[in-house]
């Protein structure tokens, strides 16, 4: 383990020590709509409906997205610990997703071609 890695899971359970868990699940929640906000005004701004505004680049939304993702994974964190095994169930899981999602957008287009 680094010691960056160690120091961040010094940090992760401080905070878990030091919050309830049901102000964590809170924190999930308000962060994940932030991120959901963000998706929502960045779509607006590609398909050129509702304007944005003026200060709104693709840079800055970019940014917005990043820092929203981030405040989710830290959030999710400070639920589960940081914990390696739940990390690579996570991984495991977004790789079925991701299968699932190319096998579907294959199919569509009435490609035989499919992964497992």
């Amino acid at each position: 383990m680094t010691l960056y890695e160690k120091l961040r899971y010094e940090k992760i359970d401080y905070v878990m020590l030091n919050t309830s868990g049901a102000s964590r699940y809170e924190m999930l929640a308000e962060e994940a709509v932030e991120l959901a906000h963000v998706a929502q005004k960045i779509a607006r701004y590609l398909r050129g409906e509702q304007p944005v505004s003026l200060d709104m680049t693709p840079g800055k939304l970019r940014e917005n997205l990043i820092e929203e993702y981030a405040d989710v994974s830290l959030a999710f964190d400070a639920i589960t610990g940081a914990d390696s095994k739940v990390k690579a169930e996570v991984f495991e899981v977004n790789d079925q997703k991701l299968k699932r999602w190319y096998n579907r957008l294959k199919e569509r287009e009435g490609n035989a071609e499919k992964i497992d």
